[in-house]
C-alpha cells in the first residue's frame, strides 16, 4: 500500500518539534507531544516541516535526555546539520497512527 503524499489528500499529524542540537555528532533534542514522550520514536520515518518540507528522515537511534528525548536522524551527522533542522515540526501521516 503506497503512502499518501502531501497535497494528495493526506492529513499529516504533528507529533513534536525539533529542538536544539544535542552534542556535536548530529543528535537533536526533540519536544515530543506524544504520551509517553518516547512514543514519538516508534514512528520510524518522520516528515520534517518548517515553512515547507525539509524531507523525510529515518530515526536511527534515540535516548532519554533529561525530561525529553534526543534522536539521531538519517543524514544528520554534524552539529551544523542538526542546527539547520531546529524548529522543524515532526509529522507523520495520519494513516501511520
Amino acid at each position: 500500500m503506497a503512502a499518501a503524499r502531501p497535497g494528495a489528500g493526506s492529513r499529516p499529524v504533528v507529533l513534536g518539534r525539533i529542538g536544539a542540537p544535542f552534542g556535536v555528532q548530529g543528535w537533536l533534542k526533540v519536544q515530543s507531544y506524544t504520551d509517553p514522550l518516547e512514543g514519538i520514536v516508534r514512528y520510524g520515518t518522520w516528515e520534517l516541516h518548517r515553512g515547507g518540507s525539509l524531507g523525510r528522515r529515518a530515526v536511527l537511534d534515540w535516548k532519554r535526555a533529561g525530561s525529553g528525548v534526543a534522536v539521531q536522524l538519517e543524514g544528520v551527522a554534524s552539529r551544523e546539520a542538526a542546527q539547520a533542522l531546529t524548529g522543524a515540526e515532526v509529522r507523520v501521516e495520519r494513516a501511520e497512527l
